[in-house]
């Protein structure tokens, strides 16, 4: 058995220019040692921006615009 004494937590950040993210995690995440994250804006008038409505499902109209979307990714 763990104890969460025993349970070391690890952090990765990074800023988009509008958003700053901080990922907190442990060894169970099975991340590997030296990686970095990565925050991306993505503007709605961008083909990125549509094909993730897309992927959502969602139809754009005023209703389902988002007023920010980032891309976050672990490298």
């Amino acid at each position: 058995m763990v104890e969460m004494s025993d349970v070391q937590s690890k952090y990765l950040t990074a800023s988009s220019g509008k958003y700053e993210v901080k990922l907190t995690y442990d060894y169970k995440a099975n991340i590997k040692d030296g990686s970095t994250l990565e925050v991306k804006d993505i503007a709605k008038d961008s083909f990125e921006y549509q094909t993730a409505m897309k992927s959502f499902g969602a139809e754009q109209s005023e209703e389902t615009l988002f007023e920010d979307m980032i891309d976050i990714t672990i490298r």
